[in-house]
Formats: structure tokens, C-alpha cells, sequence
């Protein structure tokens, strides 16, 4: 489409005088000079040459000998045939300058041409040769091109093509042909007129129902106005019409707005389409074209009437011996070309001069018949051009409308399974699949091989898994057609999220594909009739299904199961086409178990067991994988151990049984437990702390219970050590009863804000507060806004508070006072623009496993006084690699940031485990950010397509393609590759929110992460 679009607007524009858009070296006047030119074949702009292409010659050997060596070479290159675009499936867009060979070329490959008038006449004061076309046997389909040229609807369209066919084309065309335009040559164009085009059982019922009573026939449909229209109906569900009649149908009357079109009553079904109703549609689209018009002519059309007077916006029509003309007939130019009827080669039909004729009417047969009204412009004096004919393109003498075949020829129209498809051109003659059906097969006949790649075919099978673009099925072992498990499933691919559950039994109709050496089924439609049996899964090792193994092939599409399977790699190499991260993990050293149906979470760790692992087995990227359908299929093993954390906490002397503070120490089991699981835990200091119980039971289907312990005496530090599988540990200092803290410690030292933003600050003390939490006096001297007092919460160990600088530049001190001693912080405060949502902290490496970067975030933060919008805003994650966005969160989900609010994008594991202002989650939500050298991160806003905050990470991206535009992610110097996150901590903002828009003074990498807080 487009690379025949771009060679119709530039050979149009050349051959009518305007200045060519795209090739500007050369004068591109039909489709042969642009085969031969894509073809790599020598050409030349000589005049000759020109005068060849411009197909004066009709490329008639006894021409071509007197043109020259070049335009021989461009005659020999077309005439081989390098490079050939046309072929069945072409449909040619306006073709307003090929030639009657060109035609010929159309006509006998079964290619169609899309003809738009309005458009071409409103740009350039012709249009395609229709009446050629005709002729020459090519099919005719009609469209409104672009509104800014175009008409406002297919009924404009309509009269236009009807206008010019009774002015100007002397009634070429018949009602009927008109109409097929609009109808089932659109079909034919877009190869859809199988299912489309046409009112046939088993065709999809796109409808449209016009009044009949003043005008009969086709004429209803071409003399239609607005008010004509009586319903619209797409795949059977209404689009618009009379009140009463879309009120009457299931989902017209709730879901469809009532309008009035020029004196009726209608009702259009605008929410379901593009959620919104008319008004707010209309709202919306202010100052465009009205939605109808009951005049007739619309106010500001493009105009039908072929002109090239000079008078209007055109440039000098007198180009190359061009006519000028203005469209006006007479009795003296009935047809109105600005040629008199006693110098017209076709008196009654339009074809005046074009530059690209060489200063005479087009005659490429020069038999003083012009092209235009010559039974067949290829043979002189000939009162037919024989092959093609107009209405049958397979030229069996059986019109296309009644033709079972019509692209095949069939005089006999042999219809044994009488299924609609003649014998000639049906896959399957004696097995009816009536319409748009495929033939019928098996998933056995599909996967070994007896059905064709290719074959459109109708499957019918049982749903065993589902995912988001597609879903396997089987076949059911209750079927009679049931033999073994092998080859007994298929992949279906939708294309989108498919409409059916796991159980559903379902005839899919599609074609048979191969991709990458998976079987599959491309489906056009499927139908669901009930439910039915899933199959049980298959048994099977590892080493059977992995890449290469001896049931892999076979099992491709087959539910299957593995038992007591290890974990012997949680990041293998990804494979050809696969991007990283692959989300897969190996079992057995051999096995790839992947996430394109589920997810398996926790993500599991190398050395830990399943008692088993079910899904459904494929071979994607090059790799024989399985893929588990959702936590059922995924059936713990032996408990094993993920984690002991907090690795440092408190307790207090006195305390028996009590958790740890500030946070509890938890212990963590990799997944759920399958019974109560008893984890031992020691203690390196028994005299100083002891575990109650000796350990930690985890319940049943439980991943964490909480440590509880008894303070003895006071120690600096005590390890405790809990082993399961695996072995982790934490240290725990006990503080004596009545100790509290005796210091605190200020951050950040230095704020530079600008006037109206917001600062957050962060006490620390020394050890947790006491009973009744520690309070520390605040002050500040430059005049903003700041609480008296802060309080640390009793056994917390920190509490946060906010500055407001005021309205004018200051610089000041911030002092902090407790313990008899002071901490201090130097402020600056500037002018500078309105605060901004900003990009604070990113974790997008962790350590390594159990976490396997599961709880990776993006933190955004508003540094100032009111509530920042996300309308419009995106978070987009940019690959340094390509330079392209490889994923794209859409922020305007969620509500509006508060002031000093922070908003987290991060897994589901990380949000369960904090408490913040506002957050989302990312699609993919584990391992999702990628680890850099260098990759980057930006706030889009889609009104303004402009970047909000941006950082690039281990190295600098300078050309980062978003939306279309290219953007540098980094501000001011770029942080250098040393500057990461590696592992434990972040990259961050240092203080909290600073922005000087130089990403070396704003950024540092730090070893504590603090998604939704002060940054540390």
C-alpha cells in the first residue's frame, strides 16, 4: 500500500504538471518506469527516454528501435519482469497516470484498482482513466481518500463518481456498476471477499439499509442523502439508524444516542465504538466537518468538476502541450476536455491532454481512436482486446457476480459438496465449508504434516491453556478421532486476547502456519459450542521435552507434566529472538520453564525442588520450552529458605517473645509451605538473646512467619541463624531496658530549592527512641515554612519532615536541637520554574537470588506545594542498545500526586511491602528495568510531546526515539558507567528531590533503597 501510494502520488503529481512530492530526479510518469527502477535497471531522463516512458510507444518493438540504447535497456528490464508488484493481492491506490499497458499488466495478474475522484480531481483536475480501466478488465473498488481532499462520506463519493460518469465518461458505467464499487469490489481490493461485499450465507452481515421509496434499485443507494440511510449494521450489531429500529435490537437503545438527521429520527451507537457519547464526540471534534449535511452539497467540499483553467490554486496547466480546460461542456465540447468535438479522438468521453501524453490525446494503438474510448487501446482498429473482461475476471463467460470461482476459470461451475465454492478452486471439493469456512482437518492431521502449511482449514479441539494472544488446544480423548497424546495439540494464534476459557470446546478456522518451526494455527475465527474434558497432562521427564529431546516435536502443543524437577539456572542465555529479561529459569540442566503464561512467583532459586511442574509444551525462539499455566501447575517441593531480614535489628533487655524493632525480623520460605514447617534458628549469643521455640513455624500454605526472641543482656550484636535447605542470617544488638538514644544525625547537610518547592529531611538517631518517641526541635532562617518539632516514633530509629521555601531567594541555616547539641543544614533558596514531577530513585539490580531483581521500582516524586496531574504523563524505560522505548507505563491511571507524595512503579512483590502516597505496577513485574551500559528512563508528556524528567544510567543516551521524537535523556553531565546500581541500594537523588538539571550533581548511587521515602 504504501510503496504503491508513494509511486501513485508522485506519478500523478509528475504527469499532471505539479512539482513531483517524492522523486525529483526524474520524471516517474507510469508503473513500468518504477518496476524497472526498483528493479536496479539502467534508465535515462533524455527526452526520448521520456517520451518512451510517457508510453507513446505503447512499447511497440518497431518504436523502441528508433528511442535509443537506454529506453531499450528500460524495455528489455520491464520485459523481464525483475522485481514483479503486481500480483492478485495488489489493489492500486488512484492510478491516475498508468497507461493502458499498465492496465493490461493489472487486468491479467487479478489486481484492482482503488479509485478515489473527489480526491484526485480536488488535488490535480483529473483522474484515473476509469472508463480504461474498465475495459481492460480491472476491477474498480471506490474510496474517499483523506477528508482534507476527499468527500465527507461514501454517499458523497458516490455522487461524485455518478457525476462524472453521466457529464463526462458518456455513461460508461451502468447503476449497478457504481454501486459493486462501493460494495464487493471493495472486497475484492481488500481480498476479504470471501467473508465481505456481499449478502451470502455464512458472509460476515455488514449491512447497509437505504430508503427505497423514492428512488429504486441501485438509485436508492447513489441519490441517498443522509436522511436516506435507514440502518448500518457491522457483523450483525447496529452502528446507526431509524429510532425505532435500533431501539428494537439487543444493545441498541442503552448504549446508542438519539439524533435527528435532517428531519428523521435516528439513533447512532457512538460509545461502543469509540467510548464516548455524540455529544462528547461532537465536543470534541469542534470545528471539523459536520457529522451530515441535508443540503446536498456540503459547505467547503473539494469540487468533482475536472478543471486546469489556471484560475484556481493549480500552477500553469501548459505544461509539455497539456489542455487547458475548465470542465464546462457545450454543444461544441460535449464532454468538456477543452478539446472541440471535430479535434476529439472521443467526443463523449474525457480525456484531455496530460503532460505526460507529449502534446496529444492518448492513442497508444494510433488508430485515431483515443484510449479513452477505444474498445481495446493496445490493438489498432480491434473492437475487443479479448482476455479479461469487465465483470469476469477469470473470463469463463460467467459474470463474477454468480461465478463460484471467480479468479478461476470454471464454465461449468461444478459444485459437488454444494458449498458455495466451485470444484476448480475448492481445497476440499467433496467436503462442504461453505463462506469464509476452512476445510476440514485435525490437530493430528495439522501437526504431522498431511495438512499443509498454509491450508486454510476449520479444527475443532479443546481449550487447555490460554495466554495473551492466543490459546492451545487439543483434542479430547473422549473424541472418536482421539489415537495417542502425540500431535494431539496446537497452538491458536488471535492475534489479541482470545474469547475463550480453559475447557471451552471450540472449531477454530484459520490457516496452518510454521513459525520458527512451531505448527500452528493462524485463526481468522473461532467458535465455541460448550465445554468439554481438558486432558490429564502427560508424564514425561525433563530430558523428553527440553530442545532436541525425543517427544519434544510430537508434544508441541500437549499439556504435560514433570515430576520432582531441580532448579539448575535462573538465567539462562536468551535465545534467538527472545529479549532479556527472558523470565525463564532451567530445570534438570536441560528443561526451559517460561513465563509467557504465567508467571512463576516467588521466582524460584537455583538448588530448590518441585514435586511437580505442569504445562503445556513449545518451541519458541529457538527453544523446546514449558509453559505453566498458572499456580496449580506449579507444586512446591521440599520447604526451602529464602530469606532472614531485616539483616540488623533491635531488642530490649526484659522482652520475652517479643518481634524486633525497628522493623520485625521475618523469615521467609522461597514458597508457599505445604504442611507446618519448623525452622530451626540458633542464636550466636544464648546468655545475651534466645529464639522463642527454638525456631519459627511457618503454616500451612504460608511464605513468612515473624522471629520472636527474648532479650537477656545487652549485646552489641547477636547473629542468629536459621537453616532450611539453605542457610541465612541476621544480627540483632540488645539495648538495656531504659537505653535510649543519645545522638541524631541530620540529612541532607545542604538543600538548594527554588522559591514555593518542597524539601524533605531526615532525622536518625543513634538507637531506636524509648516509650514515648524522642522529640527534636526544628528552626530555620530564611523566612519559609517549616513544624516546630519532629517526633521519632517510639523503637523507630528515624522520622521525616518537609521544608517550604518561601517566595523570595534566601540562603539560611536549618538547625535541628536535641541531646543538648545541634545539626545543621545550609539552605539556598532560588528562583526558578514551577515544580515538576520528577524521576527520584531507581532500583533496577538486586542481589542475587532468591530476589532475582523481583523487587525492582521506580520512584517519582513532586517536590512542591499543590497536587501535580498525571493526565497525559507516561513512564517510558528506553533500551541504550537501540535507543528505542521498550516499555511504557501510563501514568494518568493513576490520581493526582500530593504535595511531597511520592508515587512507586514497581513489582507486586515490592508495593505489597511498602506504603506510599500512590502506586501502580509495571506489566512485567520482575525484571523489569533493564541493568544499563548505558539504558535510561523518562516522563513523557503525550500533550505536549515533550520530556518531563529523564535520566540515563551507566553512559549517556543522546538520541532516544519516543513517540516519534528524539530525545537526550541526559541533563547536564552524564553519570559515568561507575555511578550504578549494583546489587544492594539504588541510584537516587542526594538530597531527596534535588534538581539542578545536572545529573552528576544530582545523582549517587547508595546502599539502602527507600521507595516511597526520603531518599538515604
Amino acid at each position: 500500500h504504501g510503496l504503491l501510494r508513494d509511486l501513485d502520488n508522485a506519478s500523478a503529481e509528475e504527469g499532471l504538471g505539479r512539482p513531483p512530492v517524492k522523486y525529483d530526479t526524474f520524471p516517474l510518469n507510469d508503473l513500468s518506469t518504477y518496476l524497472q527502477l526498483t528493479s536496479g535497471c539502467a534508465y535515462s531522463t533524455s527526452r526520448e527516454t521520456m517520451a518512451h516512458i510517457a508510453g507513446l510507444s505503447a512499447y511497440t518493438p518497431h518504436i523502441a528501435e528508433g528511442i535509443g540504447a537506454s529506453a531499450r535497456n528500460e524495455f528489455l528490464c520491464q520485459s523481464t519482469g525483475a522485481y514483479d508488484l503486481i500480483q492478485p493481492q495488489t489493489a492500486m491506490i488512484h492510478g491516475v497516470g498508468l497507461l493502458p499497458i499498465d492496465m493490461q499488466l493489472m487486468a491479467s495478474a487479478g489486481s484492482t484498482l482503488i479509485w478515489s475522484p473527489r480526491s484526485n480531481i480536488s488535488l490535480y483536475g483529473d483522474t484515473a482513466r476509469v472508463v480504461e480501466y474498465d475495459r481492460m478488465g480491472v476491477p474498480i473498488a471506490i474510496g474517499t481518500d483523506w477528508i482534507y481532499s476527499g468527500s465527507m462520506n461514501m454517499l458523497r463519493e458516490l455522487h461524485c463518481a455518478d457525476e462524472l460518469n453521466a457529464t463526462y465518461f458518456g455513461d460508461h458505467f451502468s447503476d449497478e456498476s457504481l454501486w459493486r464499487m462501493a460494495t464487493a469490489n471493495g472486497a475484492i481490493a481488500l481480498g476479504v471477499e470471501d467473508v465481505l461485499g456481499s449478502i451470502v450465507v455464512g458472509h460476515v452481515a455488514d449491512l447497509a439499509i437505504f430508503d427505497g421509496t423514492m428512488h429504486v434499485d441501485h438509485r436508492a443507494v447513489l441519490d441517498a442523502t443522509p436522511g436516506d440511510v435507514a440502518l448500518v449494521l457491522r457483523a450483525g450489531m447496529p452502528l446507526y439508524g431509524e429510532d425505532t429500529v435500533v431501539a428494537g435490537i439487543p444493545t441498541g437503545g442503552t448504549t446508542c444516542d438519539t439524533i435527528d438527521v435532517c428531519g428523521h429520527p435516528r439513533r447512532a451507537c457512538v460509545m461502543r465504538e469509540v467510548g464516548m457519547t455524540l455529544g462528547a464526540l461532537t465536543t470534541a471534534n469542534a470545528g471539523q466537518y459536520a457529522l451530515f449535511d441535508c443540503s446536498g452539497s456540503p459547505l467547503n467540499e473539494p469540487s468533482c468538476r475536472p478543471e486546469r483553467d489556471g484560475m484556481g490554486s493549480y500552477p500553469s496547466p501548459m505544461v509539455m502541450g497539456s489542455t487547458i480546460y475548465s470542465g464546462m461542456t457545450s454543444a461544441t465540447d460535449m464532454d468538456g476536455d477543452g478539446i472541440p468535438d471535430a479535434m476529439d479522438d472521443c467526443p463523449n468521453v474525457f480525456n484531455p491532454i496530460r503532460p505526460l501524453d507529449m502534446g496529444m490525446q492518448a492513442d497508444g494503438d494510433m488508430d485515431g481512436l483515443g484510449d479513452s474510448c477505444d474498445p481495446c487501446p493496445l490493438v489498432a482498429h480491434s473492437t475487443s482486446c479479448g482476455g479479461v473482461m469487465p465483470g469476469d475476471r477469470d473470463s469463463d463467460t460467467v459474470p463474477d457476480t454468480t461465478d463460484n470461482c471467480p479468479s478461476v476459470a470454471n464454465t461449468d461451475q461444478a459444485d459437488a459438496d454444494h458449498d458455495g465454492h466451485g470444484d476448480a478452486c475448492d481445497a476440499c471439493p467433496t467436503t462442504a465449508n461453505p463462506g469464509p469456512a476452512g476445510c476440514p482437518a485435525t490437530i493430528y492431521s495439522v501437526q504431522n504434516g498431511m495438512t499443509a502449511v498454509g491450508a486454510h482449514v476449520a479444527v475443532p479441539g479443546v481449550v487447555t491453556a490460554t495466554g495473551d494472544s492466543g490459546f492451545f488446544m487439543q483434542v479430547p480423548v473422549a473424541d472418536p478421532t482421539y489415537t495417542v497424546p502425540d500431535d494431539s495439540g496446537v497452538y491458536v494464534d488471535t492475534g489479541a486476547a482470545p474469547a475463550v476459557a480453559r475447557g471451552a470446546s471450540v472449531r477454530v478456522d484459520g490457516m496452518v502456519t510454521s513459525t520458527g518451526g512451531e505448527i500452528a494455527l493462524m485463526s481468522t475465527m473461532v467458535t465455541s459450542s460448550g465445554t468439554a474434558t481438558v486432558p490429564d497432562p502427560i508424564a514425561v521427564t525433563s530430558t523428553d521435552i527440553a530442545t532436541g529431546g525425543p517427544r519434544a516435536r510430537a508434544l508441541e502443543g500437549v499439556l504435560v507434566r514433570i515430576t520432582a524437577p531441580m532448579v539448575t539456572d535462573i538465567a539462562p542465555a536468551p535465545g534467538a529472538g527472545d529479549t532479556s529479561p527472558t523470565n525463564e529459569f532451567v530445570v534438570d540442566t536441560s528443561l526451559r520453564v517460561d513465563d509467557a503464561l504465567f508467571l512463576v512467583a516467588p521466582f524460584p532459586v537455583v538448588g530448590e525442588s518441585f514435586a511437580s511442574l505442569t504445562g503445556v509444551v513449545a518451541l519458541r525462539n529457538g527453544n523446546s520450552k514449558l509453559l505453566p499455566r498458572d499456580v496449580a501447575d506449579v507444586v512446591g517441593g521440599s520447604p526451602r529458605l529464602a530469606s532472614l531480614t531485616p539483616a540488623f535489628s533491635y531488642a530490649r533487655v526484659g522482652g520475652t517473645g517479643v518481634s524486633t524493632f525497628p522493623m520485625p525480623l521475618t523469615l521467609q520460605l522461597v514458597r508457599a509451605a505445604p504442611s507446618d514447617t519448623f525452622v530451626p534458628i540458633t542464636s550466636g549469643d544464648p546468655a545475651s538473646l534466645t529464639v522463642m521455640g527454638g525456631g519459627v513455624t511457618v503454616p500451612t500454605g504460608m511464605t513468612s512467619a515473624p522471629v520472636l526472641v527474648t532479650g537477656l543482656t545487652m549485646s552489641a550484636s547477636v547473629m542468629l541463624t536459621a537453616t532450611l535447605g539453605t542457610t541465612q542470617m541476621a544480627n540483632v544488638r540488645v539495648l538495656g531496658a531504659a537505653e535510649g538514644p543519645t545522638s541524631f544525625t541530620l540529612s541532607p547537610t545542604m538543600a538548594t530549592l527554588a522559591m514555593g518547592r518542597m524539601a524533605t529531611f531526615d532525622v536518625m538517631l543513634n538507637v531506636p527512641a524509648l516509650a514515648g518517641g524522642q522529640s527534636i526541635t526544628l528552626s530555620e532562617t530564611t523566612g519559609g515554612t517549616l513544624q516546630t518539632m519532629v517526633l521519632v516514633p517510639a523503637d523507630q530509629l528515624r522520622a521525616s519532615f518537609v521544608f517550604t521555601a518561601g517566595t523570595t531567594p534566601a540562603t539560611g541555616t536549618l538547625t535541628a536541637m536535641a541531646f543538648a547539641t545541634t545539626q545543621t543544614a545550609a539552605l539556598t533558596i532560588t528562583a526558578g520554574p514551577p515544580p515538576h514531577l520528577m524521576i527520584n530513585e531507581v532500583d533496577y539490580d538486586q542481589p542475587p537470588p532468591p530476589t532475582s531483581d523481583s523487587m525492582e521500582f521506580v520512584e517519582l516524586y513532586n517536590p512542591g506545594t499543590t497536587a501535580l496531574s498525571l493526565a497525559g504523563l507516561q513512564l517510558v524505560l528506553v533500551n541504550g542498545a537501540s535507543n528505542t522505548v521498550y516499555t511504557t507505563v501510563d501514568l494518568s491511571v493513576a490520581v493526582d500526586v500530593p504535595p511531597n507524595g511520592y508515587l512507586v512503579v514497581g513489582s507486586t512483590a515490592l508495593l505489597a511491602t511498602i506504603t506510599a502516597d500512590r502506586e501502580i505496577a509495571f506489566v512485567a513485574a520482575t525484571n523489569a528495568v533493564q541493568n544499563g551500559a548505558p539504558d535510561g528512563l523518562a516522563i513523557y508528556d503525550t500533550a505536549s510531546g515533550t520530556l518531563v524528567d529523564a535520566l540515563s544510567y551507566e553512559g549517556a543516551i543522546m538520541a532516544a526515539t519516543i513517540s516519534g521524537h528524539t530525545f537526550s535523556l541526559v541533563e547536564g553531565t552524564a553519570l559515568p558507567a561507575a555511578v550504578a546500581d549494583v546489587g544492594a541500594g539504588s541510584l537516587c537523588r542526594i538530597p531527596n528531590g534535588s534538581d539542578t538539571d545536572n545529573a552528576m550533581a544530582d545523582w549517587s548511587d547508595v546502599p539502602n533503597s527507600t521507595p516511597g521515602a526520603i531518599n538515604m
